[in-house]
């Protein structure tokens, strides 16, 4: 199967992220026109496959329950490859081998799939089965969470880390969908009704900004010579953070 030639790059050329299936020509496209529009380096961050599967493992995920995460990922890259033909009034699908794989994948009969496809009974496609597998794997690790009497107060720095992640994941979502769509759109001049947001890069600076941000004066605590304790941190953030807008001490 030819996915890496000429025809393919050219099909991914000059296209926005989520218009075309997912491919690596996607995300290199998308990481060019960043370069562009920002007149600065930029990089592409590939996560390892295997410290995935080492995390979900950690987690508390059954082999079963990775492999079929995978599973279903495969399912949804399958789906760009799919072709349709009409035949009179018909739709068919034109590459059948693909509904095969799709149907070994999700254990289940070709007529099933095609079904699936052809007739609309629910929500289907690439987004509603993303969506589906995220909301099972988050509902996955919350049912872990509460076996093992997870608790906030005890796991402070595990919970704000996630919820660090959670911003700088927001804050991509902003930058990619939100912020460059609509710059793209004014650029060429395109009907569009303004979306307001919250631009949650002060969150992210919070915590991140060098000398400033929260790890930062975290560094810092640390360093400081003898013992290091909760109120030499918080001593250290409020000293540099007390102003900030976003900032609320516990003290």
């Amino acid at each position: 199967m030819n996915i890496y030639g000429r025809d393919t790059v050219e099909q991914y050329r000059g296209r926005e992220l989520y218009e075309r299936p997912p491919h690596l020509f996607a995300i290199a496209d998308a990481a060019y026109k960043a370069m562009k529009r920002r007149n600065k380096d930029t990089c592409i961050v590939i996560s390892d496959f295997k410290a995935v599967a080492d995390a979900m493992k950690v987690i508390g995920f059954t082999s079963d329950e990775v492999l079929t995460a995978y599973k279903i990922l495969a399912t949804i890259l399958h789906l760009g490859n799919l072709t349709f033909g009409v035949d009179g009034d018909v739709i068919l699908i034109e590459n059948p081998k693909v509904v095969s794989v799709m149907a070994d994948l999700l254990s289940t009969k070709e007529e099933s799939v095609e079904k699936a496809l052809l007739y609309r009974t629910v929500a289907t496609g690439r987004d509603a089965m993303y969506e589906r597998l995220f909301c099972w794997i988050v509902g996955r690790i919350n049912d872990i969470i509460e076996v093992k009497n997870y608790d906030a107060r005890v796991h402070g720095k595990n919970t704000f880390c996630i919820n660090y992640c959670n911003e700088k994941l927001q804050q991509l979502f902003i930058q990619l969908v939100l912020k460059q769509e609509q710059e793209e759109y004014q650029r060429e001049g395109i009907p569009w009704k303004h979306i307001d947001y919250f631009n949650n890069q002060v969150i992210v600076d919070l915590v991140e900004q060098q000398h400033k941000g929260i790890f930062s004066v975290l560094d810092e605590a640390c360093m400081n010579v003898g013992k290091v304790t909760d109120e030499v941190f918080l001593q250290g953030l409020n000293g540099k953070l007390a102003k900030h807008a976003h900032y609320t001490s516990r003290k």
